[in-house]
């Protein structure tokens, strides 16, 4: 599951959450600030790339030997 990161546009606070791709984007700060006056927050272009490389000898098995057949 992708995680996105928002900003809200009132209070400047920005988080990050896990979300299906199918689920709609988040509309509404709801954390920092008060209750009768909700921010609006909008999805950022996230930076962070993470990439999880499971099972152990990925990078040995994977890549020839320099030298060998």
């Amino acid at each position: 599951m992708p995680f996105y990161e928002y900003k809200c546009s009132r209070c400047d606070y920005q988080f990050t959450t896990y979300q299906s791709i199918k689920d709609d984007p988040l509309n509404l700060c709801g954390i920092h600030c008060p209750i009768q006056d909700l921010g609006i927050v909008k999805r950022l272009i996230s930076k962070n790339i993470y990439v999880i490389f499971k099972g152990k000898g990925f990078h040995e098995t994977d890549y020839k030997k320099r030298g060998g057949k």
